[in-house]
């Protein structure tokens, strides 16, 4: 496997070269958005909780994967969901140190991109494994698809 992982923080990055030893991948201490070499394109961008705690807007993720994506390759993206039915409950709210995406503003942000082709957008329970519709769960995931 030829991977290359993107860590902003030096704590992390740090542990990440640590338990590297095994499969010999390549990790930089970056900032994803900054990232700048042309010459590399990638077949996958997975951020499985990254969005929830980064401050890195949708706009600004999907902008960014689209230019460092090849043709054909997959971007993996966890969310935690504004729409969550429990929030329609009395006394039920999104945890504040989380960012909460809506799902409109999602598709809306992908709908921009031609070239992207949406593979599958639902929730998950991670604790029994489990897809369910967007609205059952506080987590969904979205499974893109560079098509050109």
């Amino acid at each position: 496997i030829n991977s290359t992982g993107l860590e902003i923080s030096e704590k992390l990055y740090s542990i990440s070269l640590k338990r590297n030893k095994k499969y010999k991948l390549k990790f930089l201490n970056t900032d994803f958005l900054k990232y700048k070499k042309k010459l590399i394109k990638f077949d996958l961008i997975s951020c499985i909780g990254v969005m929830s705690k980064s401050n890195i807007s949708i706009e600004n993720l999907i902008k960014k994967s689209n230019k460092l994506l090849k043709k054909n390759a997959l971007l993996i993206i966890d969310f935690k969901n504004k729409n969550w039915k429990k929030f329609n409950k009395k006394n039920y709210f999104p945890e504040a140190k989380h960012t909460w995406f809506e799902t409109e503003q999602i598709l809306d942000e992908i709908s921009k991109y031609k070239n992207f082709k949406i593979l599958k957008f639902v929730g998950f329970l991670p604790n029994i494994n489990k897809e369910v519709s967007l609205q059952d769960s506080h987590t969904n995931y979205l499974i893109v698809k560079k098509i050109n």
